[in-house]
């Protein structure tokens, strides 16, 4: 619950429900009411909150758990990249921007969207193969992760049973 995580952050800063409520503009009986979970503090006061706490929104949320970070999952893709790079692939990594239509957003967030889109942005690789151009959704290019991974942990395997073989 939000609540809980705000009051661990807050106690964890050393601050009190006053000094955190001033730190925000609003008053310690507003915090009181989102610890308890009388109330529910829109995204704009959760970031308000997260940032005077030094904490991620994420955390205040309790979507650690639910929703990976999103840097990990960029610097996993960026380290790929420059992996391919390494073995002589022409690699670009980029994204644009993107609507996405209300229907399309999760429940749980159609309460912070206003209007009838919500701007966000899509992922792409492009890739040099065979002297053509191959552009990679994310999800295309995590399975080429995943599977490139498999692959090597495959090799690792049969030389580990080539060495134990020759003992």
């Amino acid at each position: 619950m939000i609540g809980d995580c705000i009051k661990i952050a807050r106690k964890n800063a050393g601050m009190t429900q006053e000094d955190l409520g001033k730190a925000i503009g609003m008053s310690g009986v507003a915090i009181m009411r989102y610890e308890k979970g009388q109330r529910e503090p829109n995204k704009n006061v959760v970031e308000k909150i997260a940032k005077a706490l030094g904490v991620n929104p994420n955390f205040l949320m309790d979507w650690d758990e639910q929703y990976p970070d999103i840097a990990i999952e960029v610097e996993k893709h960026e380290r790929f990249v420059s992996y391919m790079k390494s073995l002589g692939f022409d690699v670009v990594y980029y994204s644009e921007p993107c609507t996405i239509p209300i229907e399309a957003v999760p429940k749980e967030f159609k309460d912070e969207v206003q209007g009838s889109s919500v701007e966000s942005e899509t992922f792409s690789v492009s890739i040099m193969y065979e002297g053509d151009p191959l552009t990679l959704t994310e999800d295309e290019f995590s399975e080429l992760q995943k599977q490139t991974a498999e692959s090597i942990e495959h090799q690792l395997w049969k030389f580990k049973k080539i060495q134990e073989n020759e003992r």
